[in-house]
């Protein structure tokens, strides 16, 4: 029997985010994680190679064809932002451990938005890969928002590695 693929949410190390920030040699648009409740991630959403991606779970509501709207009761909650995907390594990331939130609202909405985004893999893993190909073959914005340069992260991510091993 074959296990259903599902997506995760998971916690990813501030050090590693900040190397794929870097200004030159990264991009930019790496989210920040430190938030009244520390931001996390939803992963895999791509694999491109041994890259796999992540993307965030945001706050932002707005519509366009680069973000996955979670929607509830016909009201968007949050979006996975997947133009600002990202390729991780092994060991900078942990999974999210739903019974370590403490308040219980928070704890309930983040357990919508993980049911509703593995309802919707399919839909989110196809934009993801729409996004990907979009960058690659030389598109920079899409609906006004900035695509992530994928191939400068991918380098990163491998730079990375190689400097813990």
């Amino acid at each position: 029997m074959i296990a259903k693929e599902i997506l995760k949410f998971y916690y990813v190390e501030s050090d590693y985010l900040d190397f794929l920030r870097d200004s030159i040699l990264g991009d930019v648009h790496i989210p920040f994680i430190d938030y009244k409740n520390k931001k996390f991630f939803i992963g895999v959403v791509l694999q491109i190679g041994n890259h796999k991606y992540f993307a965030p779970v945001s706050s932002y509501k707005e519509i366009n064809s680069a973000t996955f709207n979670i929607v509830r009761r016909k009201k968007i909650m949050s979006s996975i932002r997947l133009n600002y995907m990202f390729p991780v390594v092994d060991g900078v990331y942990k999974k999210v451990d739903f019974n370590t939130i403490q308040d219980k609202a928070y704890k309930n909405i983040v357990e919508t938005e993980y049911r509703i985004c593995n309802d919707n893999l399919d839909t989110i893993k196809n934009i993801a890969n729409k996004i990907y190909t979009m960058r690659k073959n030389g598109k920079i914005r899409i609906d006004g928002v900035y695509i992530n340069d994928f191939s400068k992260l991918e380098r990163r991510a491998s730079e990375y590695s190689k400097l813990k091993n």
